[in-house]
C-alpha cells in the first residue's frame, strides 16, 4: 500500500497552502517518516482499525485548518492539472464544487470505468438539474467541500465497514446554499482488486445495505424522499450469502420504513425505453 499512498501524496503539490492529512488505520500501521518522506507538507495520524475507513476519514477533520476540503483514497491520485483547475475555486461562493473524474487500473494504468456514473451527474447539472450532484454522488472525493459547512452541521462519517461514505457526501449535498459543477477530471479514482467496493462478503453487503436505508431516512426527514436510494440491487447480492441474510435485510428494511421496490418504476421505464430504441431487424 506503501507506494500508491507515495503515488497519491505525490500528486499534491509540496506547499505550506496545502495541508495534507494522512490517517492509517492499518492493523500494522506505517512508520509516519516511511510516509512522509522528503514532503513538507504532511501529517501523520492514527485510527482504530476497528473504526473503519469512516474513523479514520473522522481522525482527520479533527485536524484540519483551511478553508476548503479535498478527501482521497490513497490508492487513487489527482491528475496532473488539478490544483490548477481547483484554485480556480478558492474563492467560490459555493459551499461545494464537484469536478470531473478519470479511471484507470491501478497496475497497469489502463483505462477503466469507474467515471461513468460521474459523467452523467455532470452532464445532468450542466443541463440545469444539480440534483445528481447533491443526493446521489455519494463518494466524497473529487469535490471541494467548504470545512465551515461541515463544521456548521457536524458531518461525519459513518463507522462502518462499507458505505460509510455516503451519508457525509449526502449530508454536504443537501446543506449546501449553493453548489456547481466543473466538466473538468481533478482525480483518478484507479481498480484495485481487494479493495472495498469490489470486496463483495456479507459483511459489506449487510452494511452497506443498512447505510443506504439509513441515508433514506435522513433524506425522507429532510423532505427529499423522491431522491432516495434504491436498495434492490444490494438486497439480490445478499441472497449469494444464503436465504437468512436476505430475509434478514428484507426485515431490516421493512422495520426502518425502506421499501424494498423503491425505485422500480425508474427501472421499468429505463427498460421501456432501451426497449423502444433497439433496431428492428
Amino acid at each position: 500500500m506503501l507506494p500508491l499512498l507515495q503515488r497519491m501524496i505525490n500528486s499534491i503539490p509540496d506547499s505550506q497552502e496545502v495541508q495534507i492529512i494522512v490517517v492509517d488505520n492499518s492493523p500494522q500501521p506505517l512508520a509516519a517518516a516511511d510516509i512522509i518522506g522528503s514532503r513538507t507538507n504532511v501529517e501523520v495520524y492514527y485510527s482504530d482499525p476497528a473504526r473503519g475507513a469512516g474513523g479514520a476519514r473522522n481522525e482527520g477533520l479533527l485536524h484540519v485548518k483551511g478553508q476548503w476540503l479535498l478527501f482521497a483514497d490513497a490508492d487513487d491520485f489527482y491528475t496532473s492539472e488539478a490544483f490548477t483547475i481547483i484554485s480556480a475555486d478558492l474563492d467560490s461562493d459555493c459551499e461545494a464544487v464537484y469536478y470531473g473524474w478519470t479511471s484507470c487500473y491501478s497496475d497497469t494504468l489502463e483505462p477503466a470505468d469507474r467515471n461513468y456514473v460521474i459523467r452523467q451527474y455532470i452532464q445532468a447539472y450542466l443541463n440545469g438539474d444539480d440534483s445528481r450532484l447533491r443526493y446521489y454522488w455519494d463518494s466524497p472525493c473529487g469535490k471541494l467541500v467548504s470545512a465551515e459547512l461541515v463544521r456548521r452541521h457536524d458531518i461525519r462519517f459513518e463507522e462502518c465497514s462499507a458505505g460509510n461514505d455516503m451519508g457525509f457526501a449526502v449530508r454536504v449535498g443537501t446543506y449546501a446554499k449553493k453548489v456547481k459543477a466543473v466538466d473538468k477530471p481533478v482525480y483518478c479514482a484507479t481498480i484495485s482488486s481487494g479493495s472495498i467496493i469490489h470486496t463483495r462478503n456479507v459483511r459489506n453487503v449487510r452494511s452497506r445495505f443498512k447505510a443506504v436505508v439509513r441515508l433514506n431516512k435522513f433524506l425522507k426527514s429532510q423532505g427529499l424522499r423522491q431522491y432516495r436510494h434504491s436498495v434492490m440491487r444490494l438486497w439480490l447480492q445478499s441472497w449469494h450469502s444464503g436465504p437468512h441474510v436476505a430475509l434478514g435485510l428484507l426485515f431490516h428494511s421493512w422495520r426502518h420504513g425502506n421499501p424494498l421496490f423503491l425505485g422500480s418504476s425508474r427501472w421499468l421505464k429505463t427498460l421501456k425505453t432501451l426497449r423502444k430504441s433497439k433496431p428492428k431487424v
